[in-house]
């Protein structure tokens, strides 16, 4: 069980990029070492087909790096393009992008903006009468854990500290806003175990590990479950933040 217990050795993680860092590509390896391609210029028509089509999905960085066009988010999490057709969703190649006229930034950038602009998740809160309280984000779309990159707009009553989240499938995200200390590690405890039930068989899994959102940023802070028993170690800037809650 977590007991925000401070480990004198352990080393803080840098906050990682999120969704304001769209102009960051995921680095995939060797093949990411080449020049960006220019954009071309397609019939104006074609180009604003092909960006409306634009949605942002996130992803385990491993499924990320198999080419798609992709944006390093956080240890094991990345955001990725993929593009709504008529036999589903497709992943989007940087060289599709180019061949559309789109530049990284501003294929991100409409894809944020259709994603915002389509149906919202369902979003319910459990509250119980004493303990910490968490929010589900739920949709049936496959981008539906991607609103947790505007999760401020989404969710109401997020501190300037931030929240908990987990994003163990596309179409589901637990948040905890930080309030109380004894909260937050209780909600750590609770969306360790959540989220590796909802990763394990899904086929839209995405990752069992636990984030720190905070102002549009993601840390990653980790953790596992073995035998029902959570074990996990947060960087020092985590435990700072549970410092200075009441």
């Amino acid at each position: 069980m977590f007991r925000a217990a401070r480990q004198p050795s352990q080393p803080a993680v840098p906050r990682s990029a999120g969704a304001a860092a769209a102009s960051q590509p995921y680095d995939a390896g060797a093949e990411r070492s080449s020049p960006t391609p220019t954009p071309t210029d397609p019939p104006a028509d074609q180009r604003e087909r092909a960006a409306a089509a634009l949605r942002l999905e996130l992803s385990g960085t491993e499924a990320a790096s198999d080419g798609r066009a992709a944006w390093h988010l956080a240890d094991g999490l990345a955001v990725s393009l993929s593009r709504v057709t008529c036999h589903g969703r497709m992943a989007v190649e940087p060289d599709e992008l180019v061949g559309w006229g789109l530049g990284r930034d501003e294929a991100f950038h409409r894809a944020s903006a259709n994603l915002r602009a389509a149906e919202l998740p369902a979003v319910s809160r459990l509250a119980p009468t004493d303990g910490a309280e968490l929010v589900l984000i739920v949709g049936a779309g496959v981008d539906a854990a991607s609103h947790v990159l505007w999760l401020d707009d989404l969710v109401d009553g997020v501190p300037a500290v931030g929240a908990l989240v987990a994003v163990p499938n596309r179409r589901t995200a637990m948040v905890h806003p930080l309030g109380r200390r004894d909260d937050a590690v209780e909600a750590v405890n609770l969306l360790l175990l959540m989220a590796d039930d909802a990763y394990r068989g899904a086929a839209d899994a995405v990752s069992p590990s636990l984030y720190w959102w905070r102002d549009g940023d993601l840390v990653a802070l980790g953790g596992t479950v073995v035998d029902d028993e959570v074990h996990i170690d947060p960087p020092a800037t985590f435990l700072d933040a549970l410092d200075g809650l009441r």
